[in-house]
Protein backbone atom coordinates (compact mmCIF):
# COMPACT_ATOMS: atom_id res chain seq x y z
CA UNK A 1 0.00 0.00 0.00
CA UNK A 2 1.55 3.62 -1.06
CA UNK A 3 0.32 7.05 0.07
CA UNK A 4 0.59 9.73 -2.72
CA UNK A 5 2.22 12.90 -2.77
CA UNK A 6 4.72 15.48 -1.61
CA UNK A 7 6.78 14.57 1.69
CA UNK A 8 3.95 12.72 4.31
CA UNK A 9 4.25 13.99 7.35
CA UNK A 10 1.13 14.65 8.03
CA UNK A 11 -0.21 11.01 7.39
CA UNK A 12 0.32 8.55 10.64
CA UNK A 13 0.16 5.21 10.11
CA UNK A 14 1.33 1.75 11.71
CA UNK A 15 1.01 -1.74 10.44
CA UNK A 16 3.04 -3.96 8.68
CA UNK A 17 6.84 -3.59 6.92
CA UNK A 18 7.35 0.47 6.84
CA UNK A 19 9.40 1.33 3.60
CA UNK A 20 9.72 4.85 2.01
CA UNK A 21 11.40 5.56 -1.47
CA UNK A 22 10.87 9.20 -3.85
CA UNK A 23 9.69 8.59 -7.26
CA UNK A 24 12.52 9.94 -9.79
CA UNK A 25 10.47 11.20 -12.69
CA UNK A 26 7.83 13.09 -9.98
CA UNK A 27 10.32 13.73 -6.80
CA UNK A 28 7.17 12.89 -4.63
CA UNK A 29 7.85 10.48 -1.31
CA UNK A 30 5.95 7.51 -1.13
CA UNK A 31 5.15 5.68 1.95
CA UNK A 32 4.44 1.64 1.84
CA UNK A 33 2.60 -0.51 4.28
CA UNK A 34 3.71 -4.37 2.84
CA UNK A 35 1.45 -7.29 4.56
CA UNK A 36 3.10 -10.93 4.57
CA UNK A 37 0.77 -12.08 7.07
CA UNK A 38 -2.61 -11.54 8.60
CA UNK A 39 -2.99 -8.22 10.56
CA UNK A 40 -3.85 -4.39 11.25
CA UNK A 41 -3.33 -0.96 9.80
CA UNK A 42 -3.63 1.34 12.65
CA UNK A 43 -4.15 5.31 10.79
CA UNK A 44 -3.51 8.23 13.36
CA UNK A 45 -3.76 11.24 11.10
CA UNK A 46 -4.85 11.84 7.60
CA UNK A 47 -5.18 15.49 7.59
CA UNK A 48 -5.02 16.21 3.81
CA UNK A 49 -7.00 13.08 2.73
CA UNK A 50 -4.74 11.31 0.74
CA UNK A 51 -5.04 8.70 -0.98
CA UNK A 52 -3.75 4.94 -1.79
CA UNK A 53 -3.03 2.48 -4.17
CA UNK A 54 -3.93 -0.94 -2.93
CA UNK A 55 -1.76 -4.41 -4.60
CA UNK A 56 -3.23 -7.30 -3.38
CA UNK A 57 -2.44 -11.09 -4.32
CA UNK A 58 -4.48 -14.16 -2.31
CA UNK A 59 -3.09 -17.96 -1.61
CA UNK A 60 -2.42 -19.90 -4.64
CA UNK A 61 -4.06 -23.33 -5.00
CA UNK A 62 -2.55 -26.58 -5.10
CA UNK A 63 -2.12 -29.49 -7.49
CA UNK A 64 -0.69 -32.32 -5.33
CA UNK A 65 0.67 -35.58 -7.04
CA UNK A 66 -0.48 -38.13 -10.18
CA UNK A 67 -2.83 -40.31 -9.23
CA UNK A 68 -4.24 -43.60 -11.32
CA UNK A 69 -1.66 -42.55 -14.53
CA UNK A 70 -3.09 -39.32 -14.32
CA UNK A 71 -0.43 -36.15 -13.96
CA UNK A 72 -2.29 -33.68 -11.57
CA UNK A 73 -3.26 -30.26 -12.83
CA UNK A 74 -1.12 -27.33 -11.41
CA UNK A 75 -2.64 -24.93 -8.70
CA UNK A 76 -4.01 -22.13 -10.09
CA UNK A 77 -2.11 -18.23 -9.05
CA UNK A 78 -4.02 -16.39 -6.50
CA UNK A 79 -5.69 -13.65 -7.63
CA UNK A 80 -4.10 -9.91 -7.98
CA UNK A 81 -5.87 -7.00 -7.55
CA UNK A 82 -4.39 -3.34 -8.10
CA UNK A 83 -6.53 -0.41 -7.17
CA UNK A 84 -4.99 3.02 -7.25
CA UNK A 85 -6.41 6.52 -5.91
CA UNK A 86 -8.08 4.81 -2.70
CA UNK A 87 -9.59 6.87 -0.43
CA UNK A 88 -8.92 6.25 3.43
CA UNK A 89 -10.16 7.64 6.68
CA UNK A 90 -8.89 7.39 10.49
CA UNK A 91 -9.22 3.99 12.30
CA UNK A 92 -7.65 0.79 12.05
CA UNK A 93 -8.12 -1.59 9.57
CA UNK A 94 -7.83 -5.04 9.32
CA UNK A 95 -5.68 -6.77 6.81
CA UNK A 96 -5.71 -10.87 6.02
CA UNK A 97 -3.27 -12.30 3.68
CA UNK A 98 -4.75 -15.51 2.07
CA UNK A 99 -2.86 -18.93 2.76
CA UNK A 100 -2.01 -21.51 -0.15
CA UNK A 101 -4.09 -24.29 -0.61
CA UNK A 102 -3.46 -27.16 2.18
CA UNK A 103 -2.61 -30.57 0.69
CA UNK A 104 -4.76 -33.20 0.72
CA UNK A 105 -4.59 -37.06 0.40
CA UNK A 106 -4.95 -38.74 -3.45
CA UNK A 107 -8.01 -39.42 -2.96
CA UNK A 108 -9.13 -35.39 -3.21
CA UNK A 109 -8.46 -32.45 -5.59
CA UNK A 110 -6.15 -29.80 -5.09
CA UNK A 111 -7.41 -27.26 -2.46
CA UNK A 112 -7.89 -23.86 -3.23
CA UNK A 113 -6.11 -20.67 -1.77
CA UNK A 114 -7.83 -18.58 0.60
CA UNK A 115 -8.73 -14.11 0.27
CA UNK A 116 -6.74 -11.56 0.88
CA UNK A 117 -9.14 -8.73 1.55
CA UNK A 118 -8.86 -5.34 3.79
CA UNK A 119 -11.82 -4.00 5.71
CA UNK A 120 -12.29 0.22 5.59
CA UNK A 121 -10.60 0.57 2.40
CA UNK A 122 -13.77 0.65 0.01
CA UNK A 123 -14.61 -2.91 0.06
CA UNK A 124 -11.48 -4.19 -1.54
CA UNK A 125 -11.50 -7.63 -1.17
CA UNK A 126 -10.00 -10.37 -3.37
CA UNK A 127 -10.95 -14.33 -3.44
CA UNK A 128 -8.10 -17.11 -3.65
CA UNK A 129 -7.46 -19.85 -6.28
CA UNK A 130 -8.05 -23.23 -6.73
CA UNK A 131 -5.90 -26.25 -7.05
CA UNK A 132 -5.97 -28.49 -10.30
CA UNK A 133 -7.86 -31.41 -10.34
CA UNK A 134 -6.36 -34.99 -11.11
CA UNK A 135 -7.46 -38.59 -10.28
CA UNK A 136 -11.40 -38.99 -10.56
CA UNK A 137 -11.49 -35.64 -9.68
CA UNK A 138 -9.99 -34.33 -13.32
CA UNK A 139 -11.33 -31.06 -13.36
CA UNK A 140 -9.85 -28.12 -12.37
CA UNK A 141 -10.81 -25.64 -9.86
CA UNK A 142 -12.08 -21.79 -10.67
CA UNK A 143 -10.29 -19.21 -8.77
CA UNK A 144 -8.56 -16.15 -8.84
CA UNK A 145 -6.63 -17.93 -11.64
CA UNK A 146 -7.94 -21.09 -12.74
CA UNK A 147 -6.50 -24.78 -11.95
CA UNK A 148 -4.93 -26.98 -14.28
CA UNK A 149 -6.83 -30.09 -15.85
CA UNK A 150 -5.72 -33.57 -15.11
CA UNK A 151 -8.08 -35.58 -17.91
CA UNK A 152 -11.13 -32.94 -17.61
CA UNK A 153 -12.19 -29.10 -18.12
CA UNK A 154 -9.55 -26.69 -16.34
CA UNK A 155 -10.70 -24.25 -14.22
CA UNK A 156 -11.82 -21.01 -14.43
CA UNK A 157 -10.19 -17.47 -13.87
CA UNK A 158 -11.33 -14.17 -12.72
CA UNK A 159 -13.65 -15.63 -10.09
CA UNK A 160 -14.97 -12.51 -8.86
CA UNK A 161 -15.70 -11.21 -12.22
CA UNK A 162 -13.51 -7.80 -12.44
CA UNK A 163 -12.29 -5.82 -14.82
CA UNK A 164 -9.45 -5.33 -15.11
CA UNK A 165 -9.58 -9.16 -14.61
CA UNK A 166 -7.67 -10.60 -11.44
CA UNK A 167 -6.06 -13.91 -13.56
CA UNK A 168 -6.97 -16.49 -16.00
CA UNK A 169 -7.91 -19.77 -16.73
CA UNK A 170 -6.24 -23.23 -16.19
CA UNK A 171 -4.58 -24.76 -18.74
CA UNK A 172 -6.15 -28.16 -20.26
CA UNK A 173 -4.21 -31.42 -19.38
CA UNK A 174 -2.94 -33.96 -22.13
CA UNK A 175 -3.39 -37.37 -23.07
CA UNK A 176 -1.59 -39.44 -25.47
CA UNK A 177 -3.32 -42.31 -25.53
CA UNK A 178 -6.61 -43.10 -23.53
CA UNK A 179 -5.26 -44.28 -20.09
CA UNK A 180 -2.20 -41.45 -19.24
CA UNK A 181 -2.65 -37.90 -18.66
CA UNK A 182 -0.52 -34.94 -18.05
CA UNK A 183 -1.82 -32.36 -15.89
CA UNK A 184 -2.31 -28.83 -17.52
CA UNK A 185 -0.66 -25.85 -15.82
CA UNK A 186 -2.22 -23.96 -13.46
CA UNK A 187 -3.53 -20.13 -14.68
CA UNK A 188 -1.27 -17.05 -13.65
CA UNK A 189 -2.62 -13.61 -13.00
CA UNK A 190 -1.27 -12.36 -16.58
CA UNK A 191 -2.10 -15.28 -18.85
CA UNK A 192 -3.57 -18.97 -19.17
CA UNK A 193 -1.92 -21.93 -17.90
Amino acid sequence: MAGQGGIIPDVVAYGGKVSQYVDDSSGNTFRCHTFMGSGTLEVIANPLSRTVDILMVAGGGNGLGGYNNRGSGGGGAGGCRLATGVSFTVGTKSVTVGKGGVRYSAAYAGAKGSATSITGMGGITNPGTNGGGYSGNSDGGDGGSGGGASSGTPGSGNEGGFSPVEGYDGGDGFTGNSTHYTGGGGGGWSEVG
